[in-house]
């Protein structure tokens, strides 16, 4: 079974635009997840929002059409962390226990990570403050 119509990029300014695109739908379900108070959820997508403009960022930066370069921005996965090392160290972790449980072999548990109002709030800020910098940086190289 094949799901929707594959679409081929080819210029590093199209990839940065898509990037941008699927930023700004990351960051519109994680803001309507937010009102919702499914925290968790927006939490994750706020996550992914920054990831996705990072990489829009990396996208404007250098021609990722070619494949050396294409290759390195595979090779930061989903990760925020990998997409930006300002971020590190607990994104992609976080990221994960959001969604999942996961096994805590000390305690002999699974363990899982509840966000609430306050840290969304936090996530929110960060994700706009990311954004504010990515654009003045853009703004002062262009």
């Amino acid at each position: 079974m094949f799901i929707g119509k594959r679409v081929e990029i080819r210029e590093s300014t199209e990839i940065a635009s898509v990037y941008q695109e699927l930023s700004r739908k990351d960051r519109l379900a994680a803001d309507c997840l937010f009102q919702q108070r499914l925290y968790n959820e927006a939490a994750y997508f706020y996550i992914q929002s920054m990831e996705k403009r990072v990489k829009e960022f990396i996208c404007k930066k250098i021609d990722v059409s070619k494949s050396y370069y294409a290759d390195m921005l595979r090779g930061t996965g989903h990760s925020l962390e990998n997409s930006i090392e300002i971020l590190i160290p607990r994104f992609e972790r976080l990221n994960n226990v959001l969604r999942y449980p996961n096994y805590n072999p000390g305690k002999k548990c699974y363990t899982m990570i509840e966000a609430n109002y306050k840290d969304c709030e936090a996530l929110k800020q960060m994700a706009d403050q990311l954004q504010k910098m990515l654009d003045d940086i853009w703004k002062r190289i262009i």
